[in-house]
This record gives C-alpha cells, sequence and structure tokens, in this order.
C-alpha cells in the first residue's frame, strides 16, 4: 500500500505513469480521489485512457473485493489519464 496525496488544481487533470506486476485477478491497487481530504471516490469512473483491467475477487477478503482495480503486469509502463 502506498498513499501519496498530491493537489490537482480544478481546471488540471491528474495523469501518472505507472507500472504494476501483481497476482493477476487476485492483487491489485485502486487510486482514490477526493475534494475534501474526508470523503474518497475511486478514481475508475474518471478514467479516460488505461482505467482499471481487473476486478479483484471477494472470496479471499481483500479490502478491495468486488472492486475494480489494477492487476496483474502493466508490461512496463502506462500512463493513465
Amino acid at each position: 500500500s502506498s498513499a501519496s496525496l498530491i493537489t490537482v488544481p480544478a481546471s488540471g487533470q491528474l495523469r501518472f505513469w505507472h507500472n504494476y506486476q501483481t497476482e493477476a485477478n487476485f492483487d491489485g491497487g485502486v487510486v482514490e480521489i477526493s475534494t475534501d481530504g474526508v470523503s474518497w471516490n475511486d478514481l475508475g469512473a474518471y478514467t479516460t485512457q488505461a482505467g482499471y483491467n481487473s476486478t479483484i475477487p471477494t472470496t479471499f477478503s481483500s479490502p478491495i473485493g468486488g472492486r475494480s482495480a489494477f492487476s496483474g503486469n502493466s508490461d512496463g509502463y502506462v500512463e493513465t489519464l
């Protein structure tokens, strides 16, 4: 788990490059966004390029079980918008 807070201006766009290698459809990661630092929403619905590619199963008590996530191998760095 890696949590970092960054600020994006209201007129800005969040773009990031990332590389991941997890156990496909078992392990994964999500990105959450907030406008107030208290309420958090999943980034998935807001992505326009290279968004989540899997759904994490609920059978293993994962804290993100049942959610869409980045999972498997990205085969190098990918840009998500």
